[in-house]
């Protein structure tokens, strides 16, 4: 079966989209963590504790 879902590098650069998630998780005081549709991780975890 044909996968018609783009990866998510391909619509966002997902270095730049982890800064931004690191900034975010440090603001709001929580662990942040960016998965595609099947739930694999796509981003490092951030303020994980």
């Amino acid at each position: 079966m044909k996968n018609n879902f783009p990866n998510l590098d391909y619509i966002i650069n997902v270095n730049n989209f982890q800064k931004i998630q690191d900034a975010i998780s440090k603001v709001a005081g929580t662990s942040l963590l960016t998965v595609d549709y099947k739930g694999t991780p796509v981003t490092k975890h951030s303020n994980c504790r």
